[in-house]
């Protein structure tokens, strides 16, 4: 629906720099097409990462991890580091890579209680393209901000 505003917003000479949306329309899509589109800012929340560590508020979620895109590895909280980065098995998820750890290395971690909840499996992290993960990642550590309220609700709450 974004798109849709912003194309008929630009038909008539209308964009803004910035666009105040809800939670229902952010995401790390809307959030980097309407920037490179149509030169709009979104403004609003975007969605809490639904993992379990994430939902729990306990044990490392996606966010508790260093991409390194440059290298293409992954760094856990543990310090230690993907050994494979693979196309998704299944990007109709929207995520385009899996960073895989180690067995050796996610067996006898003492954060694997922390970290996934399989029985014998490594953790595996989904990446979206970098712009989308980047932008994702600014946006929900931008929401935490004390300033990030009154941006969306304006001076007095409102």
């Amino acid at each position: 629906m974004v798109e849709v505003v912003h194309e008929s917003e630009k038909g008539r000479d209308l964009l803004p720099g910035e666009h105040l949306v809800d939670k229902g329309y952010t995401d790390s899509l809307v959030l980097v097409d309407s920037r490179r589109e149509y030169g709009v800012t979104i403004v609003g929340p975007v969605a809490e990462d639904p993992s379990w560590p994430a939902r729990a508020g306990a044990g490392f979620d996606k966010g508790s991890f260093v991409v390194d895109w440059d290298r293409r590895v992954v760094t856990c909280p543990a310090g230690k580091e993907s050994i494979s980065w693979l196309p998704n098995t299944y990007p109709q998820n929207g995520m385009v890579f899996e960073a895989r750890f180690s067995r050796k290395d996610c067996t006898p971690c003492p954060f694997r209680a922390q970290c996934t909840k399989a029985e014998k499996e490594p953790r595996i992290i989904g990446l979206q393209a970098r712009e989308h993960h980047e932008a994702l990642r600014g946006a929900r550590r931008e929401q935490t901000t004390e300033e990030f309220p009154v941006a969306v609700r304006g001076p007095g709450g409102h």
